[in-house]
Order: C-alpha cells, then sequence, then structure tokens
C-alpha cells in the first residue's frame, strides 16, 4: 500500500555532506498464487515451476467504501479480492470458457459503485461479469440496467470490428451512461453503450 509520509533520514558521507534519504512507498504482500520458492538452482536463482499458474493480466479499482482487484490467470481462471472498509477481505476463483474463441483479452470494473467487471473475449464479445454479486451475495447491488443479470454473465453485442481487442475502459459519464469504449491492435476504437 502507498504510504508517502517522506520521511527523512539524514545520513552522512566521509565528505562531510548530509544525503537525504525518503522512504516514499511501503509495498505489502496481499495475494499469491504460487508457494513460496524453497529451493535454489547452483548460482542461487529461485527455481519457478512452469505449470503453476501466473497472472496475465490484472484490473483495480477503488472507492470510499470498497476496493477490487480482478486478475486473469494463466489456468483461464479470474481471480477475485474484494476489500471493503471494516471488514476482511473476500477472495473466489471463477472459471472462464473453455473454447479458445472466449479466452480473455482484456477487462475493466465498473468505476462508480464497484460492483461489475466488463470482460472482452477473442471473439470480439463483452460480458459483463456481476463481480459485488458473485463475491457477497447478501449486498445492496445497484442494477443499472434491469436485463443485466445478477447470477450469471451477460452478454453486450457490439458490433464485429477489424483487428484483435487490445483493450477496453468503461466510461461513466455524467448523465449517468455506462461506456465501454474498445481499442484494438491495429488502432481503431469502439465506443458501446452497456445499455443498448
Amino acid at each position: 500500500m502507498a504510504s508517502s509520509n517522506a520521511k527523512r533520514n539524514k545520513r552522512h558521507t566521509s565528505s562531510n555532506l548530509a544525503a537525504y534519504k525518503y522512504q516514499l512507498y511501503e509495498i505489502n504482500h496481499v495475494l499469491r498464487i504460487r508457494p513460496i520458492p524453497e529451493s535454489e538452482d547452483q548460482l542461487g536463482f529461485i527455481k519457478i515451476d512452469r505449470n503453476l499458474p501466473s497472472f496475465l493480466d490484472s484490473c483495480f479499482q477503488e472507492t470510499a467504501t470498497r476496493c477490487l482487484l480482478v486478475l486473469h490467470c494463466s489456468n483461464g481462471s479470474i481471480l477475485m479480492r474484494l476489500q471493503e472498509v471494516g471488514s476482511e477481505a473476500i477472495i473466489k476463483q471463477f472459471d472462464w470458457f473453455q473454447n479458445p474463441s472466449k479466452c480473455i483479452l482484456s477487462f475493466a470494473i465498473d468505476p462508480v459503485h464497484v460492483a461489475w467487471v466488463v470482460v472482452a473475449c477473442a471473439d470480439m464479445s463483452l460480458y459483463l461479469l456481476p463481480a459485488l454479486a458473485q463475491l457477497k451475495p447478501n449486498s445492496t447491488i445497484i442494477n443499472a440496467c434491469p436485463t443485466w443479470s445478477l447470477n450469471n454473465l451477460t452478454k453486450i453485442e457490439v458490433s464485429k470490428q477489424a483487428g484483435r481487442i487490445s483493450s477496453i475502459v468503461w466510461w461513466h459519464t455524467l448523465d449517468d451512461r455506462n461506456i465501454c469504449i474498445i481499442g484494438t491492435e491495429v488502432g481503431r476504437r469502439t465506443i458501446c453503450d452497456c445499455l443498448a
């Protein structure tokens, strides 16, 4: 977690000049999907088992009351960590489609409520994942659209575009609309209204 309290430690050098060291950040380890390596090779390098899962992509969103971390793992699953103020973190793993055309290319989190995740797949399809409803079923969820399912994925229809999806951003407008901006590897951008 960031700690920007910039403590100044005065250190004297041999030339009687003072050098300062600023401590700007503190990093805490909160989640691991691989066991802590215990063995090293002859040169002192840590041995890593390539068969264990790793992170391919991540997304993080935070509001005053909750933060959500979404991780796409190399085994095709989605790992989510929800932390709300005053409560323990909830961590769950969700399996994704096994069809290679549905592999995850990018995803984004609802910036206002931190309750939904939009996922872009290789076949140019978009899905809404009800993250908060899956992680904390008894919570009150603001559903922006009555057609969005709280129990399952909701498919969003998008016009086919040239190129492979490289990124997606969830934009919540001032007039309370949910817009996805999709970028492709060939430089094309598509704007999609999630309520349509």
